[in-house]
Order: C-alpha cells, then sequence, then structure tokens
C-alpha cells in the first residue's frame, strides 16, 4: 500500500493516524474490550509471541512507549468510559479512545455520553447522542478522512469530544480505500485549515455529469451512500452530522439552482442522524426518505416514509413502495 501509494485501507489509515500523533509527542489512548487485535481483527496494535508471551509493538517505533496505550477492558461501558471520559478531562492534550465492542454496546455507556455532568438536586435526562450539540458526531466514510478526525482531535483550539459512528463493514469494503496523497497535511493549500489536517465534513458529489449543474434534477443529501451513475443525480454526503456544516451544505445547495432536495437515510425516522438532518434543514425540502434497512425494523415501522415539506404546511405520509431516486 505504502509503495504504491494506493488500495489505503481503514486499518492503516488509522494506524497512520496514531503513528503521526506519537511522533507529535502526543498521548495515545484506547480502551475498550479486545481493541488490542480489534474486535473483527483489524488492527492488531500488538503482535504476541505464542512461545514466549512476549508483545511486540509495531506502532511505537522509536517513540517513548509510555506515549502509547492500548488496553483490554471489561465489557462495563459505563464504568469504563466514565473513568476515561474524567481522563480526557485531566489530560486534554491527549487522544483518549474509547470503542464499542459492538455498536449496540454503547447502550449502558450512552449514560455517560449524553450527561457528562451532573445538575444538582435534579434527575439526569437521557437523550439520543445525535440530538445534542455538546459533543461532535460523525459518520466517515473513507480512511483518509478518518485519518484526519483523530487527528483534529488533538489539533484543534478547543475541545470537544467525538463519537465516531462508521459502519463496521467499511473496515474491509473493496471500495472503502484512499490514496495516499489524501493523507497529507494539506501544508500551503489555500482550502487546509491552520491545524495540520483536512478533515472534510462534507463531501461534494463525485460523480461525473456530462450535463451543466443547472441539469440537476435531483440532489440527494445522505451519508454512507454509495455513488450512483444516474447524470441527473447529484449525492452529497454528510460526514459530520453534529455540529452540522452548515456554510458546506449552503454553498453545495447552491451548485444545483434547479434540483430538487431530498434527504436519504437508512434505517427508522429515530435512527442513523435522522432527527438531526430533519432539523438541520433550514432549507425547503420537498421530501425527506428514510429507507428501513431491515426486515425487523420494517416490521417495527413502515419501510418508506415521505415527508413533504411546504411553506404554508407539512405532511407526513407512510408507503411500503421502494425509494426511487
Amino acid at each position: 500500500m505504502i509503495e504504491t501509494e494506493e488500495g489505503i485501507d481503514w486499518a492503516v489509515g488509522e494506524a497512520l493516524a496514531f503513528a503521526t500523533l506519537l511522533v507529535e509527542g502526543n498521548h495515545v489512548r484506547l480502551c475498550g474490550q479486545d481493541v488490542e487485535r480489534g474486535t473483527f481483527s483489524h488492527r492488531h496494535s500488538f503482535i504476541h509471541d505464542q512461545e514466549t508471551g512476549e508483545r511486540y509493538d509495531h506502532v511505537m517505533m522509536n517513540q517513548d512507549e509510555e506515549l502509547f496505550t492500548v488496553s483490554n477492558s471489561s465489557l462495563s461501558e459505563f464504568g469504563v468510559l466514565g473513568f476515561e471520559l474524567g481522563y480526557s478531562m485531566e489530560n486534554p492534550n491527549s487522544v483518549v479512545l474509547w470503542e464499542a465492542q459492538f455498536g449496540d454496546f454503547s447502550n449502558g455507556a450512552q449514560m455517560s455520553d449524553d450527561n457528562p455532568y451532573v445538575i444538582p438536586e435534579m434527575d439526569p435526562t437521557f437523550r439520543k447522542q445525535i440530538q445534542e450539540c455538546n459533543w461532535q458526531v460523525v459518520n466517515v466514510t473513507t480512511p483518509a478522512n478518518y485519518f484526519h478526525v483523530l487527528r483534529r482531535q488533538i489539533h484543534m483550539e478547543f475541545r470537544k469530544p467525538l463519537i465516531v459512528m462508521s459502519p463496521k463493514n467499511l473496515l474491509r469494503h473493496k471500495d472503502c480505500q484512499s490514496n495516499l496523497s489524501e493523507f497529507d497535511d494539506g501544508a500551503g493549500h489555500p482550502c487546509f485549515n491552520k491545524q495540520g489536517t483536512r478533515f472534510k465534513r462534507l463531501m461534494k458529489d463525485q460523480n461525473y455529469h456530462s450535463d451543466l449543474e443547472e441539469g440537476i434534477r435531483r440532489l440527494i443529501l445522505c451519508s454512507e451512500r454509495k455513488k450512483i451513475g444516474g447524470k441527473d443525480i447529484a449525492i452529497c454526503r454528510v460526514e459530520q452530522l453534529c455540529l452540522f456544516p452548515y456554510d458546506l451544505d449552503q454553498r453545495e445547495l447552491k451548485r444545483y439552482p434547479n434540483g430538487e432536495i431530498v434527504c436519504v437515510v437508512p434505517g427508522r425516522a429515530n435512527e442513523h442522524g435522522c432527527i438531526q438532518l430533519h432539523r438541520a434543514s433550514s432549507w425547503n425540502c420537498q421530501a425527506l426518505w428514510m429507507k428501513s434497512s431491515t426486515w425487523a425494523a420494517a416490521h417495527l415501522q413502515p419501510p418508506l416514509l415521505d415527508f413533504t415539506k411546504s411553506t404554508s404546511k407539512s405532511k407526513m405520509r407512510s408507503s411500503r413502495k421502494p425509494c426511487k431516486l
């Protein structure tokens, strides 16, 4: 991968993020159940000798070993994440990560996510992470963007917790690859910020349109969506769900003055950032379609919801017909 400068996958992108942060002298701390190997065997931060039991750290190279901490913790989400949250507050210049072994294992940890502080004499209020603005929530879809969002945590001028909600199928997906040129720090590039990272909060359409942008009939705002071959449809991927990139979104909408704006999310209405995208829709969205990703979800709720919004009134209807792009 490094020699050809192509085909960098998710695991290598993460390792490059850790390595570059360590070279800069930053402390990287990773915990969670089976994080040394990675739940789906993609990380392998340490290699163990089967005969001697010795552990080889291939990430540290010549750096101080104390800067890189990877600890397999028990499956006690609330306790472990609560400790790590306090650790990050006391050490703001450290990159502290807690990894849920599976997505549904964040249920217990959500109490720490939603209430990082306690209001005296009041009961805690639990809410979905995506609905609050005291956390950053991203759904990155490329190894390079994952690399940059990890580096952004330490290079920002302020500290704000980050929740990465990327699906596990991207770990080895053949289309989820980046070129080495996408991992540079962007020195001297006018579009890059001053923090030595170029995380893309929003990715504009990457299809080749033979027609003029005025001929695009539909602009799809979505997350983790694969590009399609339609010449009259543009797809814009929202990589950062919260805080919503209003500036980039408005700039992208102006490119397609005649396009119908559609927000498409997989899953049910209370999942996958649907509420956040709907709240952030300060523009006049003609439709918001949500397609159920599983039969179980379809059983609990109609697999397709069509929200039609106008200036005078709003109506909602449910349908089991497939979503036509």
